[in-house]
C-alpha cells in the first residue's frame, strides 16, 4: 500500500505571472484556480498509475480554499483551510504516507526567477534565511516532512524552485512548468504542463526513491520584515531577537522549536 501526500500551492502553476491571479476576488483569479486544480489532478492521477493506494491534498494557498474539489478524481482526501498547526502547508503529514509531492511551488523572496518569488508572505516578509541562506517554503516544507520520515519525491513549479529541489534532495522528479524573466514569464502550455506533471509523478511513485534534506546540528532563523514595527513585536517572542530595525533572529538546536518560532514570527 502506497500512501502519498500532495502540498499545493498557486505562484509556481502554470501561466501564473501576477498577483492579482492569486487572490479570490479578482476576475484573473478563477483561471489560476482552475489551473491549479487541473496540475494537482494530474498529479493524482500520475500517483494512481503509478501504485498509490491513498492520497491526501493539502490545498496551501492564501485561504487554502481554491481547489475545485469536485473536479479531482475520486478517493482523494483534501484538506481545506488552515488548521494553525506548525505543519502549515503540510498540515496532517504523518509518517504513515511513503512520499509527498509539491505542485505549484515557487522561488524564494530575495530571487528573480519567478515574478512571484516570495517565502510565506510576499506583504510582510522581504526574505527568510536559516543559517545565512535564503530559504524557500519548498526547504521549510520539506523540514516538516524530515521529522514525519517522508521524502519529497516529487517538485513541479517555476524554473528556479525545480533547481532548487535538486539541490537539495539526491533522488526527486522535477517538473518546471514557467521561467521567470523580469516581471515577466515563459511558460508551458496548460495541457502540456498537466501531461508532464502526470507522467513525472507516475513514475516518481512507482519506483519512490527516498531522500531528505541535510538536517544541521543548529539553526539561525532569521526574518527580514517589510516595516520595522514587525521585526521589534517578534523580537518579543521567547528566546527571540533583534537583529537590527528590520530583522528578527531565533537561534535552536530543535527543529521544533525553529518551525515554531517560524509560524509566531510570521
Amino acid at each position: 500500500m502506497k500512501r502519498i501526500y500532495i502540498s499545493a500551492d498557486i505562484e509556481g502553476i502554470a501561466g501564473v505571472a501576477s498577483w492579482n491571479e492569486t487572490e479570490a476576488g479578482h476576475f484573473e483569479y478563477s483561471k489560476a484556480a482552475e489551473q491549479m486544480t487541473k496540475e494537482v489532478s494530474a498529479a493524482c492521477k500520475g500517483a494512481f498509475d503509478g501504485g498509490a493506494n491513498e492520497i491526501w491534498i493539502r490545498d496551501a494557498h492564501d485561504s487554502a480554499r481554491n481547489i475545485d474539489i469536485s473536479e479531482l478524481p475520486r478517493g482523494v482526501k483534501i484538506i481545506r483551510g488552515w488548521g494553525n498547526s506548525i505543519d502549515g502547508m503540510m498540515e496532517e503529514i504523518d509518517k504513515g504516507f511513503d512520499g509527498a509531492l509539491c505542485i505549484g511551488y515557487h522561488s524564494e523572496a530575495g530571487t528573480d526567477m519567478n515574478p512571484l518569488a516570495h517565502t510565506i508572505s510576499n506583504t510582510k516578509i522581504s526574505e527568510i534565511k536559516l543559517n545565512g541562506h535564503l530559504v524557500s517554503e519548498l526547504e521549510l516544507n520539506s523540514l516538516i516532512a524530515y521529522q514525519y520520515k517522508v521524502p519529497i519525491i516529487f517538485v513541479s513549479g517555476d524554473e528556479g524552485i525545480c533547481n532548487k529541489a535538486k539541490e537539495l534532495f539526491s533522488a526527486v522528479a522535477t517538473v518546471p512548468v514557467k521561467r521567470g524573466s523580469g516581471d515577466s514569464i515563459i511558460t508551458l502550455h496548460p495541457i502540456d504542463a498537466c501531461k508532464q506533471i502526470e507522467e513525472a509523478v507516475k513514475k516518481a511513485v512507482s519506483s519512490i526513491n527516498s531522500s531528505f534534506i541535510k538536517i544541521e546540528d543548529s539553526y539561525d532563523l532569521t526574518i527580514k520584515y517589510r516595516n520595522h514595527r514587525d521585526a521589534k513585536k517578534s523580537s518579543l517572542y521567547p528566546g527571540a531577537r533583534l537583529v537590527d530595525a528590520y530583522t528578527a533572529g531565533f537561534c535552536s538546536n530543535s527543529l521544533k522549536e525553529i518551525l515554531t518560532a517560524k509560524l509566531f514570527m510570521i
